[in-house]
């Protein structure tokens, strides 16, 4: 896989790390357990800042319109589908905020709207990533050359370095790792 897709793909490891930690809470939640809930804030702002600040900043404005060049149908519908993706994703994610808020305001079944908020943010954007890995990177590899993908690994290394939180990722994703790597996740 090219260095540019490579990116990604990190991009999605990192993504699902976190979605770990989103399920387990969800789980923990519907089980009437209790979470960290300083570890699930900061997945969830997390998540949302890595994604549209960083991973679907490189798909929305670099990789998708450069598959779209090709203006194939099949190039359309793909894109147009992730695109729709990325939409759902942001209004699920704003959900897990408001229900964040109904249980700080102690309301009755708060856990439970933050579990399933939760699930309809975590169960999608799985999805998600898993057509991105196995249709649009393999089309990207297909179609776009290797002078395009040299030039949008430049540019996706540049978004990289440009962001203004990667020691905050970087702390979340080594705190949900040794989560991770325990028999059960801590949240």
């Amino acid at each position: 896989m090219h260095v540019s897709l490579e990116n990604l793909s990190q991009d999605h490891r990192t993504i699902e790390r976190v979605l770990d930690v989103m399920q387990q809470a969800a789980h923990e939640l519907l089980a009437s357990r209790p979470v960290d809930p300083s570890l699930l804030r900061q997945s969830v702002a997390c998540l949302s800042d890595l994604l549209d600040g960083c991973h679907w900043r490189k798909e929305e404005e670099f990789l998708f319109p450069a598959l779209l060049t090709a203006r194939s149908f099949v190039e359309d519908r793909l894109i147009e589908e992730l695109r729709a993706d990325h939409v759902r994703v942001r209004r699920a994610l704003s959900e897990v905020r408001a229900a964040f808020s109904r249980l700080d305001a102690g309301h009755p079944g708060g856990g439970w709207a933050v579990a399933v908020a939760l699930a309809a943010c975590y169960a999608p954007l799985r999805m998600h990533l898993h057509a991105e890995e196995q249709a649009a990177f393999a089309l990207a590899q297909q179609v776009l050359g290797v002078e395009k993908l040299d030039q949008l690994a430049v540019t996706f290394g540049q978004i990289d370095a440009a962001q203004e939180h990667p020691d905050q990722w970087r702390a979340l994703y080594e705190r949900v790792t040794v989560n991770a790597e325990t028999a059960k996740p801590r949240i």
